[in-house]
Formats: structure tokens, C-alpha cells, sequence
């Protein structure tokens, strides 16, 4: 996902569709939900440093029930866990336009494919 989509469609048809993939997946399947471009947003405290709670929020409050198919139904792990899915906060970097009118790529913050890597190893190794 990524903050702020123009379109309030596109957004509410990318939410179906992640519906639709829950329902066709195996119940020991895994997802997570990756927020690519981070950095654009306000809840970057620092590098590779986000508030989570907020950016879950916000993806759910412009991704209307796009979170809905992976809430925990157990009644004591949905204490600590509400949702059976990681949320990763994500950005790949930028393009920056150089002094003679060329575009450069800047790679993002090592933090953010660590964190990426990590949930999924935590879904490799259980």
C-alpha cells in the first residue's frame, strides 16, 4: 500500500482484492501488509524509526476493512495480536534530479528492507 492515493477508487477496489486473496488463501498462509513509502508520511520519528499504531490506522482509515479478513478470532491471542498479518513499513528510496537535469536514485534507509526481511523470516522459521 501507499499513503495518500489520489483516487478514492483505486483505493476501495485494492481493498476488495486483498479480500478476495484472503478468502482464496490457505488458512496457514501468511500475509504481510507492506506501506511503501513511508517516508512521505508523518509518522517517521527518525530513520527506520516509525509509529506503527498510527500508520495502521491511517492504512485502515483509507483502505476501508482492507484489514477485516486477517482479524484474530481468538478470543485470548486477539488481546495482544488484533490482526493475524505483519504491517511493515517500507521505502525503497528516492529519484533526485541532479544539477545538469539527469535522475539519480538514492537507496532508502537500510532499517526498512532489515524490518521487511525479518517479518519474513519470522514466517519461515515460525
Amino acid at each position: 500500500m501507499e499513503p495518500d492515493w489520489e483516487d478514492d477508487t483505486d483505493r476501495h477496489n485494492y481493498a476488495e482484492r486483498i479480500k478476495q486473496l484472503k478468502m482464496n488463501m490457505n488458512p496457514r498462509d501468511k500475509a504481510i501488509f507492506l506501506y511503501n513509502k513511508v517516508d512521505k508520511t508523518p509518522f517517521v520519528i527518525s530513520r527506520g524509526k516509525v509509529r506503527i499504531k498510527q500508520a495502521i490506522q491511517s492504512v485502515g482509515n483509507q483502505y476501508k476493512g482492507i484489514y477485516e479478513p486477517f482479524r484474530n478470532q481468538n478470543p485470548i491471542t486477539s488481546f495482544f495480536k488484533e490482526y493475524n498479518c505483519e504491517f511493515v513499513p517500507f521505502s525503497t528510496g528516492d529519484y533526485n534530479e541532479t544539477i545538469d537535469g539527469g535522475i539519480v536514485y538514492e537507496a532508502g534507509p537500510d532499517e526498512y528492507p532489515r524490518d521487511l526481511w525479518r517479518a519474513i523470516l519470522s514466517f519461515i522459521k515460525g
